[in-house]
């Protein structure tokens, strides 16, 4: 896109990724990806309508989050064995090198927000969040994951419940994970 414009820095970052595998894969596939999306960013961009002036403001604040805990299977890709399948069960205590105090912060450049989440946050945390900005009057809210710190997959109750997921067995902090980082998820 910064070719495609000529000019300016093009910024990229993470959304609600963590239950989103691409249909093209590889170097290749992420080059694909890379230039459909700057065509279409490209194409829209004479679009925008631009202001003088913005309004900005930002919050950062530090959650205390319970815990961390990972005892269970993770499974394997290819063979549908899981980890416990050739080790038994897995029982490691991370809670001694696994942040535990997790920085969740917003960035309101006029009636758009940016949150930020120190993590993967799966498609319907992501939709949550911005659920919650679109109730607090803003027209877009953006999630921007694996934001100032890495506290692993955030997954819904019902995925941590169920545990049969990937991204479920590796929400550490337990199966409210994904509620607390949306209660959480600021938005200034």
């Amino acid at each position: 896109l910064e070719q495609k414009l000529g000019q300016g820095v093009v910024v990229f970052t993470n959304g609600a990724e963590g239950d989103v595998t691409p249909t093209q894969g590889g170097f290749a596939g992420a080059a694909a990806i890379g230039n459909t999306l700057a065509t279409v960013a490209n194409t829209l961009w004479s679009t925008i309508t631009t202001k003088r002036e913005l309004s900005i403001a930002g919050s950062l604040a530090f959650k205390q989050m319970p815990p961390p805990t990972f005892t269970g299977c993770v499974p394997l890709f290819g063979d549908g064995k899981s980890i416990c399948d050739y080790l038994g069960p897995v029982n490691l205590p991370i809670g001694t090198w696994i942040a535990k105090d997790l920085p969740f912060g917003a960035l309101r450049l006029g009636d758009v927000a940016l949150a930020t989440v120190p993590g993967e946050p799966v498609t319907a945390i992501g939709l949550a969040i911005k659920a919650k900005g679109k109730a607090l009057g803003y027209k877009h809210t953006f999630v921007v994951g694996l934001a100032n710190e890495h506290m692993g997959y955030i997954a819904t109750k019902a995925m941590v419940q169920a545990n049969t997921e990937y991204e479920a067995q590796m929400t550490l902090y337990g199966e409210n994970t994904g509620q607390i980082v949306i209660n959480t998820a600021g938005v200034p």
